[in-house]
């Protein structure tokens, strides 16, 4: 007999520790979402098509909708430049967000 009661001990602490063991999530824990480091765009040897593109894409934004609709319909390095500004640009601190073009 003692020897079941020695097992039931045993299953029983060991159950209890499991409990013990769990806890309620924190509502408020959220996971950590790596953010990329701010790495400008590349514009060396790029045209000076795409190089506005750019800037007008960063100035949209910034909330300052920009476009040149006719560079963007016709040119394709403007095209390009702008949306490559623009998905740049968000979200970035606003000192990161200005591109002025040389």
């Amino acid at each position: 007999m003692s020897q079941k009661r020695a097992i039931f001990t045993i299953c029983l602490a060991t159950v209890m520790l499991g409990f013990v063991g769990c806890k309620k999530k924190d509502p408020s824990y959220k996971p950590h979402r790596y953010v990329e480091p701010y790495k400008p765009v590349d514009t060396f040897g790029k045209s000076e098509n795409f190089r506005l593109g750019v800037y007008d894409g960063c100035l949209t934004a910034d909330g300052k909708y920009t476009k040149n609709h006719n560079s963007f319909n016709t040119n394709l390095d403007y095209y390009n430049g702008w949306f490559a500004g623009r998905r740049n640009c968000e979200g970035r601190p606003a000192k990161y967000r200005m591109y002025t073009p040389s």
